[in-house]
């Protein structure tokens, strides 16, 4: 996991955690999401999750998730489930489980918080129907260890050289949190729209960034940002 996870790409680390989750454990709906420092979400990714989840989770009942990162007051809480901290009652009063959880057949959402540099840095969420009842007793102790390699070799790869030589550079351009993450997207060959999505913003708030990179890097091109990045990473290592 930690080798075919580079410096700029921790969307494949997303993608191998989610490989791992769903092969190790009886889950066949799962997704996965990077946290900023607003503990915000963006960067999502799927493994079986049905067309129209996510974009209904974001537009009507993220707000309502009571284990939205947001609404976690434990910044070290590591592997958590809905029915822990909300009761059956509250449940019934809850959009989020009435509606949404409720429309889409989840019977009980897992969440499992990966954490850099004391935050919460990246999140998966595991959704469990009627036929996973048995999850909730069995599964979530197989579950921790999991947690424990997933936290471990997340910290292994943002203390590579590698990573350090990323942060360096992007330091010397003055990018701005939002301007690295375009970056890292970039990097990955994304095309716009796609940049857009997973950060969960407008297709022109990405232009804009995009406009303010080029400036800062003096560059005019996602190729040449691209190139320059790798030149003056190997420069560092």
């Amino acid at each position: 996991m930690i080798e075919s996870t580079s410096a700029h790409n921790l969307s494949s680390f997303q993608d191998e955690c989610l490989k791992l989750l769903t092969g190790v454990l009886d889950i066949s709906q799962a997704a996965s999401y990077m946290i900023d420092s607003r503990l915000n979400q963006y960067s999502f990714k799927h493994s079986s999750v049905r067309p129209g989840m996510q974009r209904e989770y974001l537009n009507h009942y993220h707000s309502y998730d009571p284990l939205h990162p947001k609404r976690v007051g434990d910044k070290q809480t590591t592997v958590q489930c809905t029915s822990q901290i909300i009761s059956p009652r509250d449940r019934q009063n809850n959009p989020y489980f009435t509606e949404f959880m409720a429309r889409w057949g989840i019977l009980e959402t897992v969440e499992v918080y990966l954490h850099s540099e004391d935050r919460i840095a990246l999140g998966f969420s595991l959704f469990l129907g009627d036929h996973q009842k048995d999850f909730l007793t069995a599964g979530m102790k197989q579950l921790q260890h999991l947690y424990e390699f997933m936290q471990f070799s997340l910290e292994a790869c943002l203390s590579s050289p590698q990573r350090k030589a990323f942060g360096k550079v992007c330091s010397n351009y003055q990018l701005t949190s939002k301007e690295r993450m375009v970056v890292e997207q970039i990097l990955e060959g994304l095309p716009n729209k796609s940049i857009a999505n997973n950060l969960c913003c407008g297709l022109p708030t990405i232009k804009t960034h995009l406009q303010h990179i080029f400036q800062k890097m003096e560059v005019n091109s996602k190729a040449e940002v691209a190139r320059l990045l790798y030149s003056k990473q190997a420069c560092h290592l």
